[in-house]
Formats: C-alpha cells, structure tokens, sequence
C-alpha cells in the first residue's frame, strides 16, 4: 500500500494506491484489485486491472473511488488480488492503519475593516481553541503572521487572507536548541517548545547518532517525550550522576561528524540537527528510530553546521531555516534558555490543517499630521510656546497638559499626541529643549537606531560603537515617565539587547545621553 500517507491533513480525495507483484510463472490480467476499508470510514474498492503483468513484474493500481479524509479519520485498510483461479489468498494480502487530522471551520471576520495608517490592527474570530494565520493570497502565497491581531506595515487599500489552524497539537514547534558535543564537562542536549501553547509530544523520541563513523548507526537509547508548557526547555546529559542523564554515553567528539533528531509517533522528523557531516552523506542517509526508517528529506538542506570547540552549538533567530544558518557558538547553558533565540517562533504551535480561507478587504485612513518643529538648543533663562495646531478633537501632552499649547522652562524631551475627530486617528511627535553647548549636541538616527519597530518583546540597538559603549540610555513612556527595570545587555556582536516583554502596548521612548550631546527616538510596543 502505498497511498496514502498516514499523520497527514485530511482532504475530499483521498487516493488508495497498491503495487502489485506477479510471482507466478504465467501473466495476470483481468483480475480484481480490492480494499477494504473499516473504521471512522467503512467502503470497499474495487478496481478491474485492465493490463496484463508478466512474471516477476510489477505495477501500480489507484483506486478511481476515493475516500473523504478531510474532517479527520482513523481507519484500516486490508487491500488483496481476486483472482478467480487463486484459492489460498493470504499470500495476496496487506494491510495498514492510518490517521488524519482534520480541518477546523473557517473563522467569521468584518470586512472591510478601516483603519488609520499608523494603527492597523486587523483582526478575525477563529473557535475557541484555535488560532488564525494570515496569508498575502487566496491560495498558496506567504504565511505572514500567526495570532489573533494582525499589524501590518502597508501603504494603502489592501486584501490580506485569513485561516483558522487547529491549536498546538503534533504540530506545534519542539526544537533542538543546544548541543555540547565536546564533553565540556560532558555531551548535552536540549529541547524546548518555541510554540505558544502545550504541546503533546507524547509518543515522541529524541534520538542521536552512535559514532561518526556510520550516519545511519543510532545510539540504542533514545529520549521519550511527553507534555511540554510553553516555552518549556528540557535536556539530557551523558553525565551519570546528572538526573537528566540520557541513559548511555552520548558518543559525541568535537570536530567530528554526527546527529540529532526529534521523531514524532507516526515516523516523522520534527526536528533534525547535523554537524561536520557533508550535504550527500545527509541527504542519503536511512537511520531506523523507534523502528521507522527516517529520511531527511526538506528536514535539512546543504552540510551540516561546524561544530564550536570551546562553547555550545546554540540555535539561533525565532525561525527555523533546516540548516546551518540556524546554529552559532555561544555559552554553555542546559536547561536555560539562549539569549539568542526567540522564545517563540514565528508560526509555531498552530497546527498543520488549515480551513477555507476567507477574505479581509482593508480600507486606510490617512493618520492626522502633528509637527512641533525642530528640536531646540537655548541658553538660560527661558520661556518657549509649544503649539501642536488647531483643529483636532483631543490633545495629550508629556506634561499631562491636554491643551493645543503649553509653555515650558525646563530643558527636556516633550511630545504630545493629537487625535483626529472624524475617525479617531492619532498622531504623536516630540521635541527636545537643550542646552545650546555648541554644534553637534544632538546623537541622530544615522548614529544609533534600532529595531523592530514596532515591537513585542525585544528591541536591539545597533549603531556606532564607541556610542553605543559610552552612553546612558532609558525609556520613559508617553507621559514622560522612566520605564523602571529594563536592562540593556550587550551582545557578542556588540548591539544591545533590551527585554521588553513586560512593556504594555503603547508609544515610548528611547533615550539617548553621551557626554554633552543626546538624542532622542519614538518607538511602539505592539503584542
């Protein structure tokens, strides 16, 4: 039997496939070819084979009935030759079990939906449990974001569509994202669900590579799975006194070609990481794990990464490429999870079936324009208007002040934000007052900048470096407030890594301090 695949999205047609076999000394033809299917779906098929097959030979038989696979299904199949001459028929039978997952309905959204340029927050209603994936086509096209808000950049009318995924379940994101292959001070290696939801891996193992000197000989044990939280991170150590000790010796030598993978309980590879081995010796390489015989396939593309000498091979970024561009060297941490990778991925933990897409016409509204001029380098003592202008329906000011003007005396960074009446669109912009101690006082966006923009748990400042080590940066929120406990960590290549997950949504400020110059730049949190 081979059709069709179980572990896969049910669909209308599905298609039953054999190959048949002529060991007899004389050909075969005009005989019937049947299935018998039992379960969540009980039909015979049968299929007159019209051809004739000589001896020793073989050929392939699709049934024309096919069955309709796409809410879900579990069933048997027993398919087997009729030849009328035949009368011992054990000889001409096989028989296989098979799963499908099935679709969710589709999601209900208002359409079109009107927003301001600046805030376009489109959103859908999926059922309870599932989650929603946007797409730039009807069909096919680019998964652009996964979650209920979707907040695209886009410059004017547009059709984004939209699909309901059924939760985490066996596709959500399980990862490799350490492996300590050098025995410093012993071979590790860690998982962790980059998905947002539980995740069932039960019936799941984790298995590694014996030796590197046959990619198929797999170390006899192997790590069985279960439940994982989100965000969970879990590892085994080849470290006997560890209580995460794998079982056996993880034979693993820096500088040497081996493996590992994550295999789900239908056979198929979840995850796949390999180090020094060549691109052929991977992609043709046949290990059997929990007694399915695995092939790579898309699973990984190219060589396997170099492995790092004196650290951890660490997974990286918050998408998974499947191939060396996912790994870097950084400190050894099992059980923690890496500072270089996002604890979410981007479209984790939402399933593998998807239902009918649906439409969302998106109409912009220009966003109102607010300019307070330049900024401003004064001497003491002094008094200056700032106007934000006339005509909008509200204003709010960093001094709390919710007039068109105010006056300040003090040097400081101030911005104000004026909503527009007609559809409720707002604007901000800021200004700073300063100490005119000379040219070039102020630190520019050419200088230091960073990103994403808007954000949702991370910010990284990049920029000129002797800045970046010699200036005092913080955040202050809309009304002027110093963002408490938020560290700037510098990485390895020199940027800084801020935390911003505790944040709530909304426009703040990065500030900038070197010296006697300083520097000021708007950002948005946005979850």
């Amino acid at each position: 039997i081979i059709s069709p695949t179980s572990g896969a999205c049910g669909d209308s047609a599905t298609r039953v496939g054999v190959i048949i076999n002529n060991f007899g000394l004389t050909s075969q033809s005009g005989f019937s070819v049947k299935a018998d299917i039992t379960g969540s779906i009980n039909q015979t098929l049968t299929q007159v084979y019209s051809g004739s097959i000589t001896t020793n030979m073989s050929d392939t038989i699709y049934f024309l009935t096919t069955l309709n696979t796409y809410a879900g299904a579990t069933f048997d199949i027993v398919a087997y030759t009729s030849l009328v001459s035949d009368q011992y028929h054990a000889n001409d039978t096989m028989r296989g079990s098979y799963t499908f997952f099935g679709h969710p309905n589709a999601p209900t959204a208002v359409s079109p939906q009107q927003y301001c340029d600046n805030n376009v927050m489109i959103t859908a209603t999926p059922d309870s449990g599932d989650a929603l994936a946007w797409f730039d086509q009807a069909a096919g096209g680019n998964l652009l974001y996964t979650g209920s808000v979707f907040s695209p950049a886009i410059n004017g009318d547009t059709t984004f569509y939209v699909e309901a995924r059924t939760g985490s379940g066996t596709a959500g994101c399980l990862r490799i994202t350490e492996i300590m292959p050098d025995d410093n001070p012993s071979d590790f290696i860690e998982i962790q669900n980059v998905s947002g939801g539980l995740l069932d891996a039960t019936g799941w193992v984790v298995a590694a590579s014996l030796d590197n000197t046959n990619i198929n000989n797999v170390n006899a044990n192997l790590w069985q799975l279960s439940q994982f939280a989100p965000g969970q991170v879990r590892f085994k150590t080849d470290a006997t006194a560890d209580t995460n000790y794998w079982g056996s010796n993880l034979l693993w030598t820096g500088g040497n070609n081996s493996w590992a993978m994550i295999v789900d309980n239908f056979g198929n590879i979840v995850d796949f990481v390999a180090w020094d081995y060549p691109a052929d010796s991977i992609l043709n390489m046949h290990p059997v794990v929990n007694g399915f015989t695995i092939n790579v396939g898309s699973e990984w593309a190219g060589p396997g990464y170099t492995s790092c000498s004196a650290s951890s091979n660490v997974r990286i970024g918050n998408t998974d490429h499947n191939d060396a561009s996912d790994w870097a060297c950084e400190p050894i941490s099992p059980g923690v999870q890496n500072a270089g990778i996002s604890s979410i991925f981007m479209n984790c933990g939402i399933g593998a079936c998807g239902s009918p897409r649906i439409p969302v016409d998106v109409t912009i509204v220009p966003a109102p324009s607010v300019n307070l001029g330049n900024d401003i380098m004064i001497g003491t003592p002094f008094l200056v208007t700032l106007d934000a202008g006339s005509g909008f329906s509200s204003y709010l000011w960093s001094t709390g002040a919710t007039t068109q003007t105010i006056d300040v005396s003090t040097y400081d960074t101030y911005w104000v934000t004026i909503t527009n009446g007609t559809n409720n669109c707002s604007s901000t912009d800021s200004i700073v007052v300063s100490l005119n101690v000379g040219v070039n006082t102020l630190i520019g966006a050419n200088e230091i900048s960073f990103y994403p923009n808007p954000s949702k748990d991370k910010l990284v400042i990049t920029g000129n470096d002797d800045l970046l080590k010699n200036s005092a940066f913080s955040i202050t929120d809309i009304r002027g407030r110093e963002v408490n406990g938020v560290q700037f960590v510098r990485a390895a290549s020199g940027d800084l890594n801020v935390d911003i997950s505790s944040m709530n949504n909304g426009i703040y400020f990065l500030q900038i301090v070197s010296g006697n110059r300083s520097g000021i730049q708007k950002f948005v949190v946005l979850k």
